[in-house]
């Protein structure tokens, strides 16, 4: 069953190209790069696809397990800070986490608001094509806002290590404040 399946993968990606650049092309290189294209762009759809899935479903997981780490630790953090040689570093790396966890949801909405005004902007070219929403456009927006969502996705898995740098820079720039 698996080769079956791949040969249908096969023939769908020949359809879909076959509509896309004309089925009465008689170059064989450009069916060949056509071809090409059309494959690399399934391939690289299907990844955001299950990057986009991973991350709606585990990203949120994984703040909120990692806060209520945070939020538990406070008494071990309290009961580190009363070392006097270790006070400094402990409350300030306690403080850091806290920011750190707290710039993810403002990423999110900050990735989700450009995400979302974007995809407005194509949605209205998408549609101005059939003078409005018809289903003759249907399954094009359709294609369009799926594509948007698993590529929003993909982004949203970089809002961890975002978050770090944006937190590493913002006290460098505190720091260089002080002088």
């Amino acid at each position: 069953g698996i080769s079956n399946s791949a040969v249908d993968v096969l023939r769908q990606n020949m359809a879909i190209n076959a509509v896309r650049f004309s089925i009465n092309t008689l170059d064989p290189t450009s069916n060949a790069l056509n071809y090409a294209y059309t494959q690399n762009k399934m391939q690289q759809t299907s990844m955001w696809a299950t990057l986009g899935m991973q991350a709606r479903e585990f990203l949120p997981m994984l703040h909120t397990m990692m806060f209520f780490i945070f939020s538990c630790l406070g008494f071990f953090v309290i009961a580190a800070a009363m070392i006097p040689s270790m006070t400094k570093m402990v409350l300030l790396n306690y403080v850091r986490t806290f920011f750190y966890l707290a710039t993810w949801p403002a990423l999110f909405a900050i990735l989700n608001g450009i995400m979302l005004w974007t995809l407005e902007s194509r949605s209205l070219s998408t549609a101005s094509l059939f003078n409005g929403l018809s289903l003759k456009n249907a399954i094009a927006l359709d294609e369009l806002h799926i594509r948007f969502a698993w590529m929003t996705g993909f982004l949203m898995m970089s809002i961890p290590v975002l978050a770090g740098k944006i937190l590493q820079g913002g006290g460098r720039f505190v720091e260089s404040m002080n002088y």
